[in-house]
């Protein structure tokens, strides 16, 4: 397979105190949330279109306290140190808190900045415009190897468009007080300007976002995503599974942010609004969307259709997947109310969603609970509380049948070199939520108990010791297992930082699962364990060389057998300073046994993307990323990648 990026285009151009390049998510945790939702395409992901860098010098309180970069006390311990010393003038300054070492300072390093105020709070609408940013962004996207479903028969081709990718970006922003833009793509196989899309490209978004002033904090027009509490009721975007950052099992729910991504699914359309008087706030949302659906008739009159399932891959190549586009609507408005006086914070959340077709559970024993019907209700209430060196938190949700789920743990920093983190969870078989996320190990908040325990232990200045435990259980059926189940997964890693431009980490992972095996004309579950084994060193030559090697193989353990992959790569970056250019190289050579050895690793792609695949078969890969910034505001990248395979899994004995 071969793929090539011609052109990316970025264009920038500001008037404020800071020019801050959006920072997208960590490596660790776009690997982690691509192996929770089963990546299988394992190729482009879509960056979330949201800031996830922090000033630390903001004027909102409640975007530190909120901000998954920083814990609670961490937190905490900013906002004291500004009230006695004022404003930071340099990261390092955190130091003297006693919550930040070197280590953590240097891994949040490329997520916040010590910038001033934008504008003050009483700003005027004029003003704002001028102090906001511009950026455009154009992506065009190509693979090389000539696919069948391209080519005409005669009749029509397979699929209706070319097999280019474009992707065009424009938005306007000042700091956390205005940001408006439009998003438009089309995938490969897309036709770009389609006459039943209204003439423009498959995919459209658009969001307007004000901050008037101190009572209505927000306003929200257009595209948006929401997260409150634990993730129970309301949530979606981003949503950190397991990970080696243990203080991450707590979630700050950051409420509503203007959606700006390619993605065609997980975000709201309509109107939302933030509101705050004193201790408390209000947030109330209402949205509108059409969505890609299959429909069956649910009588022989073929008057009456029922959903058999809701479709969030957003391609429309082929005259069949073009029939399900906006084929259902779906009607969602919520309320948060949240009452927050020094450490204590207690939220309250409704969340109701309404289809014009009823949702269709399946037949399968499997989905008896699954969601069942047409409107459904959710209702939480979360509390947190905030000691010296520790956060307790809870959330529990109810359905509109009163089916229960649950969320409690504990987040404890005893000094600055220990973090530990208990995390429980009930998500009962019955409970139905349509758009939320709780932390979990199966594919949905529902049919699930677990005990997550995970700690960190800084050693030493240069070294770190990290991991989790998590025991779950699965009361009902699963779609892999024809009966209640339980398994365990636990992972460790050591991180060596002998100097500031090196670091190196050995990470060991191990997960216990039961998956039905076919035994005798009956499937029978039986037990798997996969266990991952990765070592990564990453160092700086100079100021402009930049090297990382990896090396993970993967085992896994059946009754029907046992299974491998191995997996290497040396990735070369140069980025000389004070020169337009830098240029990423990365080779890859893997073997893997089957697709259930497969082993997933971050690569570096263009702005406003990046890439996850899934290395799996026999053979190797190359890309080269070249970033060119042609005047000040315009950068142009250019990636090319080529994969080349020994033979596929229909050669294999």
């Amino acid at each position: 397979m071969r793929r090539i990026v011609l052109i990316g285009l970025i264009f920038n151009h500001w008037n404020c105190c800071f020019a801050q390049t959006p920072i997208t998510l960590s490596e660790s945790a776009i690997e982690t949330q691509a192996e929770m939702q089963g990546n299988n395409e394992g190729g482009e992901v879509i960056d979330p279109g949201q800031d996830y860098f922090l000033n630390l010098n903001a004027n909102d309180v409640a975007e530190i306290i909120t901000s998954p970069i920083l814990s609670p006390e961490q937190a905490q311990a900013l906002i004291a140190h500004r009230q006695k010393f004022g404003m930071l003038l340099a990261m390092e300054e955190l130091q003297v808190t006693g919550a930040f070492d070197t280590s953590h300072l240097r891994k949040i390093k490329p997520f916040v900045f010590c910038g001033q105020p934008l504008v003050d709070e009483q700003f005027k609408f004029t003003a704002l415009l001028a102090s906001a940013r511009n950026e455009v962004l154009i992506r065009f996207r190509r693979s090389l190897q000539e696919k069948e479903g391209y080519s005409k028969d005669g009749i029509f081709p397979f699929y209706q468009g070319d097999p280019n990718q474009v992707m065009f970006r424009y938005r306007m922003r000042a700091g956390n007080y205005f940001s408006a833009g439009i998003v438009m793509e089309k995938d490969p196989g897309e036709v770009l300007f389609a006459s039943n899309n209204g003439g423009r490209m498959d995919y459209f978004s658009w969001h307007v976002f004000i901050r008037p002033n101190r009572i209505i904090r927000t306003i929200y027009f257009g595209d948006y995503q929401f997260q409150f509490g634990q993730g129970l009721v309301a949530w979606n975007g981003l949503s950190l599974g397991k990970s080696t950052e243990v203080n991450q099992f707590f979630r700050r729910g950051m409420g509503f942010r203007p959606y700006a991504s390619a993605g065609e699914a997980g975000y709201n359309r309509g109107v939302a609004s933030s509101l705050t008087f004193h201790d408390w706030s209000l947030d109330l949302w209402g949205s509108y969307r059409k969505l890609d659906a299959s429909l069956f008739p649910a009588d022989t009159t073929f008057k009456n259709f029922e959903v058999s399932s809701i479709i969030e891959s957003g391609l429309h190549r082929t005259y069949d997947e073009i029939k399900k586009k906006a084929l259902i609507t779906n009607l969602s408005s919520g309320a948060h109310l949240q009452w927050e006086n020094g450490r204590i914070r207690s939220e309250w959340t409704v969340h109701q969603q309404y289809f014009n077709y009823p949702l269709w559970p399946g037949d399968d024993p499997y989905e008896m609970y699954d969601a069942d019907g047409k409107s459904f209700l959710n209702a939480g209430w979360a509390v947190r509380y905030l000691f010296n060196n520790a956060t307790v938190y809870s959330e529990v949700a109810v359905d509109r049948q009163m089916d229960k789920s649950f969320v409690g743990g504990l987040l404890l920093m005893p000094d600055n070199r220990w973090t530990l983190s208990l995390h429980l969870r009930d998500y009962g078989k019955r409970y139905q939520c349509i758009g939320c996320d709780g932390l979990r190990e199966g594919s949905k908040t529902q049919n699930e108990k677990g005990i997550l325990t995970g700690f960190s232990w800084q050693i030493h200045q240069q070294l770190r010791l990290q991991g989790y435990l998590d025991q779950f259980y699965f009361p009902w059926l699963r779609y892999t297992t024809s009966s209640p189940s339980k398994g365990k997964e636990w992972l460790t890693q050591l991180t060596y930082t002998p100097a500031r431009t090196t670091e190196a980490y050995l990470r060991i992972k191990e997960e216990i699962k039961m998956n039905d095996v076919a035994t005798n004309g009956y499937d029978v579950p039986k037990e798997a364990k996969k266990i991952n084994v990765r070592a990564n060193v990453q160092w700086m030559y100079t100021k402009n060389w930049e090297f990382q090697s990896r090396c993970e193989w993967v085992g896994l353990s059946q009754s029907i057998g046992k299974s491998n992959g191995l997996m290497f790569f040396q990735e070369v970056r140069y980025k000389p300073l004070g020169k337009p250019y830098s240029l990423a190289v990365r080779w890859s050579m893997f073997q893997t046994d089957s697709y259930e050895t497969r082993i997933y690793s971050y690569e570096q792609d263009m702005a406003g993307s990046f890439s996850l695949p899934a290395y799996s078969d026999e053979g190797h890969k190359y890309y080269l990323l070249l970033r060119y910034r042609i005047a000040k505001g315009l950068d142009v990248w250019i990636r090319y990648s080529r994969s080349i395979y020994a033979k596929r899994y229909s050669t294999r004995r």
